[in-house]
């Protein structure tokens, strides 16, 4: 028997132990930027539907539908089950864009929120300022 026969396949049986952690680390990296991406598409959509919404012509309709033609235009079917919520009351607008992110990871759900808030456009007389 030569020396180092025993160590026959060493190498093959290290590659089938190791090729599933490396795998999985490749699949967490590409969620991790597709959370990344679909987070900043979901602030742009809160943003832009923030906008619409708090001009003094504009309503809580106009901020819903500007960020879901954002969402419609920029994720595709980077978010599902995608909620917008427009909450205005009188001096203030908020803007809540929520969704959960694809998958790459089987069994890994993550969940996205984001949210924009600011003053509503009112034009008052001198002494209501």
């Amino acid at each position: 028997m030569r020396r180092g026969d025993g160590e026959r396949g060493a190498a093959a049986t290290e590659l089938t132990l190791a090729m599933p952690v490396v795998l999985i680390l490749i699949m967490l990296v590409f969620q991790a930027g597709l959370y990344y991406h679909a987070a900043n598409v979901a602030t742009a959509a809160a943003q832009d539907g923030l906008r619409a919404a708090q001009v003094a012509e504009g309503s809580p309709g106009a901020g819903d539908q500007r960020a879901r033609e954002i969402l419609g235009r920029s994720a595709g079917r980077l978010l599902d089950d995608v909620d917008v919520t427009v909450s205005p009351d009188a001096r203030r607008v908020r803007v809540q864009v929520s969704g959960s992110v694809a998958s790459v990871v089987p069994g890994l759900n993550l969940r996205v929120t984001r949210t924009a808030e600011g003053p509503r456009e009112q034009f008052l007389p001198p002494d209501q300022r």
